[in-house]
């Protein structure tokens, strides 16, 4: 009451109260408070000022809440919704960000925040192509800025290589994956189940590919991880086994006319026309079923990423 209806110290606090409210699964009331922060900037960005940051930090205030309001559409389902309030999000931060226009470090990363919520918004919506487009934006800006282990650069990686598969671009998949497997060895000393897991994901882009050699050299990594955790008999191991002799193998076949004609359109990816589909997603043998186990079907855990003023969510 002493600061006024519409001050913007106001706003921040409803939009501290909006995320708040968010955590607590109150939706309803978390987009009715949100939005009433969004009027109160909107007021405030309509009074004139001379000074052009106070300008700029206004907009971008505005492009937070236009994000936040965005992640609890989300967080209820409502993707159109969502996807309304990312874009117009991020159709103030482009602008703000216009090449010669205004930098701020921590403006970026907003920014990719909001270009990673569109991706997941389009990764749920199955629009894989849109999903890949959005996600490998956000990822160029987030590892200029962050280090290599930031957990929300690797978080988008994961998205992005599920993106990459789904979409049948084996090739940026196994790209994806093997940096998130390089990562984790060479700073994080990390070499466990965790690693094995993404590994599995590298050995499926490798198979699409016919690299029987390095998905052998990929499984022989796996085995030793998955010996130190599991016992001989684990059905896990046990697989991870047979997928060896199953990768030699085909390292050493002769293939026949059939599955070098099938080689040779998925290596080039050629897509139909009518659907964009790749024109031959998978090898014709046998053994690129077995290694369909290996596939990244589950989608990684898909969570939108808040912006706040005092607290950073992102």
């Amino acid at each position: 009451k002493e600061l006024g209806e519409f001050n913007p110290k106001v706003a921040d606090s409803m939009v501290e109260l909006g995320i708040v409210l968010m955590h607590q699964e109150d939706f309803d009331e978390s987009i009715d408070v949100l939005n009433t922060a969004l009027v109160i900037r909107e007021v405030e960005a309509e009074e004139d000022s001379d000074d052009y940051d106070t300008q700029v930090q206004t907009q971008l205030k505005l492009a937070k809440i236009h994000n936040n309001i965005g992640c609890v559409y989300f967080e209820c389902d409502e993707l159109d919704e969502a996807r309304e309030y990312f874009e117009s999000s991020l159709e103030i931060q482009r602008d703000v960000f216009e090449p010669g226009k205004y930098k701020s470090r921590p403006g970026y990363l907003a920014m990719s925040s909001t270009v990673c919520n569109l991706g997941c918004v389009y990764l749920e919506m199955s629009d894989w192509e849109l999903a890949c487009q959005f996600l490998e934006e956000a990822l160029k800006i987030q590892q200029n800025i962050l280090n290599p282990t930031s957990s929300m650069a690797l978080n988008t990686m994961e998205h992005l290589g599920y993106a990459f598969v789904k979409y049948a671009d084996y090739d940026a998949g196994m790209k994806v994956y093997k940096e998130l497997v390089e990562i984790r060895k060479k700073y994080l000393c990390v070499d466990d189940l965790e690693t094995a897991e993404t590994m599995k994901n590298l050995v499926y882009c490798q198979i699409k590919l016919f690299n029987y050699e390095d998905a052998f050299d990929t499984l022989r990594d796996i085995e030793i991880i998955q010996e130190l955790n599991y016992d001989e008999d684990d059905p896990r191991l046990v697989k991870t086994r047979e997928l060896l002799r199953d990768a030699h193998y085909e390292m050493y076949k002769f293939p026949g006319l059939s599955e070098m004609i099938t080689r040779m359109i998925t290596l080039n990816g050629y897509r139909n026309p009518w659907n964009n589909d790749l024109l031959c997603q998978c090898s014709i043998d046998k053994s690129s079923d077995d290694f369909s186990l290996f596939k990244p079907e589950c989608r990684p855990q898909v969570k939108t990423k808040l912006t706040g003023h005092k607290i950073s969510y992102a």
